[in-house]
């Protein structure tokens, strides 16, 4: 099929932070056409959440759209997230940390965790050999050095937001650079041939346009209209109930989200500089399901989320489980990706095609982080121990042996985490490997053992120099910038 540059509008339906981001990434895209058109139908879709947990996924899309990371935890109630604390998953262990940015260094291609595994101690404490592990523990943070020589450019961060004000501050910043806003409910969806052919609001007012983004959250209203096909992740785990409350900010703003394992569930705690927002998800045996404050995970993908003229976005198109973190990160991908594929075919079918591979492979790997935690924790209420039975990927069953085996990574094609993170939960919920690389017992074990040491004190040394959290942002607040 001919290539063609015909394509002159885009509408996107929902005006969270997902369509939102996703006008942004557009407009930025086809900065050399402004006469394409990119409208944002904002009045559609789920009401914002109180607050939001996003991983360094966002600051990658941020610096691909133009936003001032820094000016984004000034104005938007923001506080830095440099990765996730777990407690209660495992027993005899108090808790485990993702980490944001490096872990340790390697030694030529020899990994950081075959070093510690060489040494014969360590892996418990794998996180604390990167500064983002240390300054978690110690409540510090710092925005990372630009400056490759410094052991501050080791960190990377996330962020916990203030989700009204992010989207006031994605807003505001769309419309300046020429995204149109409409208001309206869609009341009818017009499908031809299997694409859109237009829509109508509650006002009835009809919207075209050639491309039709559906950011309307878990209920998809475009992608439903289609009949994309989804696939149920239900069985997935028992945790599917969900209840948010507000607490008082800590004292010690963490800078990490919190995720705790209890008798019934799991939270996740997301501290705010004003406030601490604690989203709790509950087994729904053992929880009233009539009692109005819980709402219910529908969790699962839709198997071909480009059908058509419309491409459903954010939580239209995935729901993962919350423990994956992956909510972002999806997000992310799939808007550097878009790009790419703009103009398109008249049918979009190829495009369509090659996204929907990709995300469907980004999608298993998010499944497969909350797979591992439940299936390695070794909690003994029944509903933990029904979390532990949750079916498995063969890609899990296949990494979990190569890892156990050999302490290898697997690889994963169009995988949304790194090394470090898959690692991280490895060892954090107690699997260690039975070997290690043996080029790590070429290395000097004195020599080993300084550097390994040496990495550790360094860690600990910076984070020690760094402000608190919340000075830090009030350092920022002040106009203090990183060198």
């Amino acid at each position: 099929m001919a290539r063609t540059t015909s394509l002159t509008s885009i509408l996107i339906v929902g005006g969270g932070p997902d369509g939102w981001l996703t006008a942004l990434a557009l407009r930025a895209a086809l900065a050399a056409r402004p006469d394409i058109r990119i409208a944002v139908l904002k009045d559609e879709g789920p009401t914002c959440v109180p607050a939001l947990s996003a991983s360094p996924n966002l600051r990658r899309l941020h610096a691909r759209i133009g936003l001032d990371d820094l000016e984004i935890l000034i104005s938007c109630g923001a506080s830095a997230r440099l990765g996730r604390a777990f407690t209660g998953f495992v027993a005899d262990a108090e808790s485990f940390i993702l980490p944001h940015g490096e872990v340790g260094a390697r030694w030529g291609a020899i990994q950081f965790h075959h070093q510690l595994a060489a040494l014969g101690s360590g892996l418990a404490d794998y996180a604390a050999h990167s500064l983002a592990g240390a300054a978690i523990e110690l409540g510090r943070f710092a925005p990372p050095s630009r400056d490759p020589r410094q052991f501050l450019s080791t960190l990377d961060f996330g962020f916990h937001l203030d989700c009204a004000a992010y989207v006031r501050r994605l807003r505001d910043t769309a419309l300046a650079r020429g995204v149109e806003s409409r208001t309206g409910r869609v009341a009818e969806i017009k499908i031809e041939k299997g694409r859109i052919a237009a829509l109508v609001d509650d006002g009835g007012v009809r919207h075209e346009a050639d491309l039709y983004i559906d950011a309307t959250g878990p209920d998809a209203r475009l992608a439903t209209s289609l009949g994309m096909e989804k696939e149920d992740w239900g069985g997935d785990t028992p945790f599917r109930l969900e209840q948010t409350r507000t607490e008082p900010a800590a004292a010690l703003l963490p800078p990490a989200t919190g995720i705790a394992a209890t008798p019934t569930g799991w939270s996740m705690q997301i501290p705010l500089p004003d406030r601490t927002i604690t989203r709790q998800f509950s087994n729904v045996d053992t929880t009233d399901c009539d009692d109005t404050s819980w709402t219910r995970l529908e969790l699962g993908r839709h198997l071909k989320p480009w059908t058509g003229n419309c491409l459903a976005i954010g939580a239209a198109a995935c729901q993962p489980d919350p423990i994956s973190d992956a909510e972002f990160a999806l997000l992310a991908r799939t808007l550097e990706r878009l790009p790419g594929l703009l103009p398109s075919d008249d049918a979009m079918l190829a495009e369509a095609g090659s996204h929907n591979k990709k995300f469907a492979q980004e999608c298993a790997a998010a499944r497969d982080l909350a797979r591992l935690v439940g299936s390695c924790q070794t909690r003994p209420e029944p509903a933990w121990v029904a979390a532990r039975s949750a079916p498995q990927s063969d890609e899990l069953r296949h990494a979990r042996a190569l890892f156990e085996a050999r302490g290898r990574v697997a690889d994963r094609e169009h995988d949304l985490f790194g090394d470090t993170t898959w690692v991280a939960a490895w060892l954090g919920l107690g699997i260690r490997p039975r070997q290690h690389d043996p080029l790590a017992d070429t290395i000097d074990a004195a020599a080993l053992a300084a550097r390994i040491n040496q990495v550790r004190q360094m860690a600990d040394q910076t984070a020690r120099s760094l402000p608190d959290h919340r000075g830090a942002l009030k350092r920022l607040q002040a106009g203090a910038r990183p060198a």
